[in-house]
């Protein structure tokens, strides 16, 4: 039977099951997912999920411009190769995605067939968990429509999921247009060829991020309140946005667990009106950050930063 498919496409996937459920998502070689029985993992542009039976629906997005090649292959629990199907020179743009059905159930001939959905091109809001009455609604729709920050999937924003380190250094990265950089890390835990492996390096060499101390960074961490607000605040000073306001922390209760490091970065930001207290009187400067936060963070701080016309 069926124990394994491997996808080569230099984009992100998402999978559904027949009835429409996203069972795994891997965005910027972040593997999630949301059902039993299934998993994935990414080395490179190599997209290997554990599924069987099927039929699934497999969305491959498209983000950039020129092509890509895609290749589809299906191993059995021996490793023995079942089917192999490859699409050579893709069109590729920002806004569409290709559909690949799979069935699996058939050990002797799985399927696989490709092809592009004319309907996910355009200017159409496509995260279904991001409803028009929710308070992060304009800020979701403002880093997704600038390519600032992308879904878990083409349907899915998962807004109170939690931003990783390594989310927040790519972000900032791609504000900054995605500068090339060496394939390579002065982080001992950020290793050559990873999604984030540029873009860590990049903040690292802006003086954006400095890591946790005896060469570890931890990309996979939970972002908290913060290393974000300490990561914004450095981002702002190195591209010449500081303007020096700095607020007192004295109204919140909890200010005395800010770290020091973080003091300056916080009184900035609540200056700024980038980051606020998680009520009246906190700041919950160690608890994390979410998406719908960090979009609504990064739209506030874009919106105060943008010249006048």
């Amino acid at each position: 039977m069926v124990s394994e498919v491997i996808v080569a496409c230099p984009t992100d996937v998402t999978v559904r099951d027949a009835s429409g459920e996203t069972v795994l998502s891997i965005e910027d070689g972040v593997v999630t997912t949301y059902a039993a029985g299934v998993s994935g993992a990414v080395s490179g542009d190599k997209k290997v999920l554990a599924l069987s039976g099927g039929p699934y629906d497999l969305s491959i997005f498209g983000t950039g411009e020129g092509t890509m090649d895609v290749s589809f292959t299906a191993y059995s629990s021996t490793g023995r190769i079942l089917k192999q199907s490859s699409y050579q020179s893709l069109p590729l743009t920002d806004g569409s995605y290709y559909e690949a059905n799979l069935t699996l159930e058939n050990t002797a001939a799985p399927s696989f067939t490709l092809s592009e959905d004319e309907n996910a091109a355009g200017d159409a809001f496509p995260f279904t968990d991001v409803p028009t009455s929710a308070w992060f609604y304009d800020s979701v729709r403002n880093v997704y429509e600038n390519y600032i920050m992308n879904g878990v999937s083409p349907t899915l924003f998962q807004p109170n999921g939690t931003m990783s380190r390594a989310m927040v250094a790519t972000v900032l990265w791609r504000l900054e247009g995605e500068p090339e950089m060496d394939d390579t890390s002065v982080f001992t835990d950020v290793p050559r060829g990873q999604w984030y492996t540029q873009a860590i390096t990049w903040a690292y060499e802006q003086g954006i991020i400095t890591g946790y101390g005896g060469g570890r960074f931890g990309p996979q961490d939970n972002v908290t309140r913060q290393q974000l607000a300490a990561m914004l605040f450095r981002y702002a000073k190195t591209m010449d946005l500081d303007g020096g306001e700095r607020a007192t922390l004295s109204a919140y209760r909890d200010q005395g667990q800010v770290a020091n490091w973080a003091r300056e970065a916080f009184a900035w930001a609540v200056a700024k009106g980038h980051i606020n207290g998680t009520s009246p009187t906190t700041l919950s400067p160690t608890g994390t950050a979410t998406r719908a936060q960090c979009a609504a963070i990064l739209t506030r701080m874009l919106a105060y930063e943008e010249p006048d016309a």
